[in-house]
């Protein structure tokens, strides 16, 4: 996510929302404000707190949604730089 340009957050967003059944007026809104607010990925995953998310603009129901992605994603993320290879592999 952190090559993530405008485009591929706009795509990430409708995916996620689309999937957590939002109104398709709700997801174009949302991704309106992303795009507004000019979101990229590594401004996604620097967002400390739902709340920031929510202070772009974006209404309670898919900020939540959202955030919930982000922090799966950041989640994640810590789990594979902690991932140790087994001894003897490179």
């Amino acid at each position: 996510m952190t090559e993530w340009y405008i485009e591929d957050v706009k795509q990430w967003a409708t995916t996620i929302l689309q999937n957590a059944k939002i109104p398709r007026e709700a997801i174009d809104s949302t991704v309106e404000i992303l795009m507004g607010e000019d979101i990229t990925g590594p401004l996604l995953l620097g967002m400390a707190s739902c709340e920031e998310l929510k202070s772009c603009g974006l209404k309670g129901g898919t900020a939540t949604c959202l955030w919930a992605e982000i922090e799966k994603m950041k989640k994640n993320a810590r789990a594979a730089l902690t991932t140790t290879r087994p001894k003897g592999k490179t």
